[in-house]
């Protein structure tokens, strides 16, 4: 059994960065990650046969600059990649299950600490063809686009959230033909979500936001705000989609139906955090009414 002052699940930006800072205060760190490589799907680097914008450049810059600050403190620091958790005892005791290939064979790691970062899920909403070859959730096809790879010809995205934005950036920087960006909520709805954004993020992210937009905005793509994905055909993969205009309460409006000709679509409602440890730990839950999802509870002091 290995031991640390603290145990971080989760190798993701959250994860690497608490593991800098606690290395820095002479810490001994353990962090333990089911992927190969840290970072996680927001510090993937983005294929060079992808036109570079202002926003890739400052998502660079910002992977270039967490990671450099890890790589001076790493030899502080334990790393178990290709390593899953598959319980957690007394809220300290981390068991581990290595897959074939890890670097280190370990079963168990006691830490002082115990900090979970395993991030979200996406939130999917099933229509009728939601399980036809062509359709992705927006993250996904979001790595996979970052890889330089592009399944399809004609996309289409839908859903809400701004993941939609950077995957919109990144369809479009590739080449890709990108039909249309069908957004469930109306303009009333985003421009508040984006006051209550901005108000919680640093510079950086708000122009890169603003790129984005003005990506789409020149390459003149079609956007349909209060509208949804009710159904898409094709027989063996997509091969167009039918949308539909909503009301407040996201009910469908008869004969507002439009179809759109592609043979990719991407669709998602924002992130569902990862609760499955958290629950393991015995942590208390709470049901978030407004967005559709249990969560930690959080302390005074939000952790």
């Amino acid at each position: 059994m290995k031991e640390a002052d603290l145990v971080i699940i989760g190798g993701g930006p959250a994860g690497i960065t608490a593991a800098t800072e606690a290395a820095r205060l002479g810490a001994s760190v353990a962090i333990i990650d089911e992927n190969q490589h840290l970072g996680g799907k927001v510090l993937s680097p983005t294929s060079s046969t992808i036109q570079a914008g202002v926003s890739d450049e400052i998502e660079k810059n910002l992977r270039r600059q967490v990671l450099n600050d890890f790589d001076r403190v790493k030899d502080k620091i334990s790393l178990y990649l290709n390593t899953e958790v598959w319980d957690i005892v007394d809220q300290r005791m981390v068991l581990l299950y290595s897959k074939f290939g890890s670097a280190e064979q370990v079963k168990s790691i006691k830490g002082d600490k115990l900090i979970i970062s395993v991030g979200a899920f996406e939130k999917a909403i099933p229509f009728p063809g939601w399980t036809l070859p062509g359709v992705f959730s927006v993250g996904g096809l979001n790595t996979l686009v970052k890889k330089g790879i592009l399944p399809g010809k004609r996309f289409l995205l839908a859903g809400t959230g701004p993941l939609q934005l950077v995957l919109a950036n990144h369809l479009i920087n590739a080449g890709a033909c990108l039909s249309a960006i069908v957004n469930a909520a109306s303009l009333k709805d985003i421009s508040a979500s984006a006051l209550q954004l901005i108000s919680s993020i640093d510079y950086p992210k708000i122009r890169s936001g603003f790129d984005y937009l003005r990506n789409i905005q020149r390459h003149h793509i079609p956007v349909y705000r209060s509208h949804i994905i009710s159904k898409v055909f094709g027989t063996r993969e997509v091969e167009k989609t039918e949308i539909v205009k909503v009301d407040r309460s996201w009910n469908p409006i008869r004969g507002t139906e439009k179809e759109i000709n592609v043979d990719s679509v991407a669709y998602g409602f924002g992130l569902i955090p990862c609760t499955e440890l958290t629950r393991l730990c015995g942590c208390k839950h709470i049901y978030d009414k407004r967005l559709g999802y249990w969560k930690v509870e959080l302390n005074e002091r939000d952790i």
